[in-house]
């Protein structure tokens, strides 16, 4: 039987000491530089990850380089990486399961040789020209980061007739329209350049955030000044595991195997017309963090909760200001202790949770 691996917390020292040994045994493949380092945290998923893969491999632009870091896995992710024979793909594994994408990410940027870094999750996949895309958007603008939008599958499915049957979401936005730091950008759809990576320096473990650790390192790029760019194109598909509970013990790729096809085929049509188009959120619309939490709040910190919507709209910007992320500052009024968030997305998964720590 397989032992059961739980999340361990982690420093930036950590992370610096397991990039160094990693690098050693990375053979670094003959050639230039790529341009764009493309990190993939994975974790026990190969059946997904073999799209997330074949969708980097499809794109367009073809100046890359994919670092998949294991996040401890136990399958085989490796095989399923080294099967492409493509020596642009590298596969690492941690030596311990860190928990969530921040370590392995973290391990990932600081492993990477590119000008560029793009992170996709294991779970998610590339239309053609998305680092196209937003590589031209990058240079034409001179930003340090751009973020684009993405289709969003809740469900998929084919009917009899042949045709797409499902739930779809895209969140259209202004191209113009600057970036709002309350908003959630999923890290499939940035790219931000190796200098401001290193600026920010490395993910913040994910036991230590109240909300999401992507949404935190998005803020600290913001809040340093970056410049950040909408890419206008819906250039990536978002599968995410908790959209079907247990989707790890129980292997689901049902969505993966009709959509991956359409994605690498470029033949966007029929995803596109199944899509609901939905304006971006407000700020307290956006900012909804882990409803299970006040299950555990009374008193007073129960009706702050229950309340928060209204106490955030009020205060957030005095709250910035005091150095607070807007997210995090959110699920602290809705009583999310540090680690929440990702301890509810575990549970959904399947996944051995830590006990929560404030």
């Amino acid at each position: 039987m397989r032992r059961a691996i739980g999340p361990t917390r982690f420093t930036r020292t950590d992370v610096a000491v397991l990039a160094s040994a990693l690098a050693t045994e990375l053979e670094v493949p003959a050639g230039n530089r790529p341009r764009v380092s493309v990190v993939i945290a994975a974790f026990n998923r190969s059946n997904v990850l073999k799209y997330a893969l074949e969708s980097v491999r499809a794109q367009t632009f073809e100046d890359w380089e994919v670092l998949v870091v294991g996040d401890h896995c136990t399958d085989d992710s490796q095989s399923v990486a080294d099967s492409f024979g493509d020596p642009r793909i590298r596969f690492v594994n941690l030596p311990h399961n860190m928990g969530d994408q921040s370590g392995p990410n973290s391990v990932g940027v600081r492993l990477g040789r590119g000008e560029l870094i793009s992170f996709l999750s294991q779970d998610d996949l590339w239309c053609r020209d998305h680092l196209g895309n937003l590589a031209q958007t990058l240079d034409a603008t001179g930003a340090d980061m751009v973020v684009s939008s993405g289709f969003i599958v809740g469900s998929l499915s084919v009917n009899p007739a042949g045709d797409l049957a499902g739930e779809v979401e895209v969140v259209t936005r202004d191209p113009d329209a600057s970036v709002q730091p309350f908003e959630n950008f999923v890290a499939s759809g940035w790219m931000l350049t190796a200098r401001l990576a290193e600026r920010i320096g490395d993910w913040k473990a994910a036991s230590s955030v109240r909300f999401h650790s992507s949404q935190e390192y998005l803020y600290r790029c913001w809040s340093a000044g970056a410049t950040i760019r909408f890419s206008p194109a819906t250039s990536f598909v978002r599968l995410p595991s908790i959209a079907s509970p247990d989707a790890y013990a129980t292997a689901r790729d049902a969505e993966h195997r009709i959509v991956a096809p359409i994605v690498i085929q470029d033949d966007l049509k029929s995803l596109d017309a199944l899509a609901t188009r939905l304006p971006a959120p407000s700020a307290t619309e956006s900012v909804r963090a882990s409803a299970e939490s006040d299950r555990n709040l009374k008193g007073l910190r129960l009706g702050i909760a229950r309340r928060g919507d209204r106490i955030f709209a009020r205060t957030f910007v005095a709250a910035m200001r005091l150095g607070w992320a807007p997210w995090e500052f959110r699920a602290a009024i809705a009583g999310v202790p540090r680690g929440g968030a990702n301890a509810v997305l575990r549970r959904i998964r399947g996944l051995p949770v830590e006990p929560d720590k404030n």
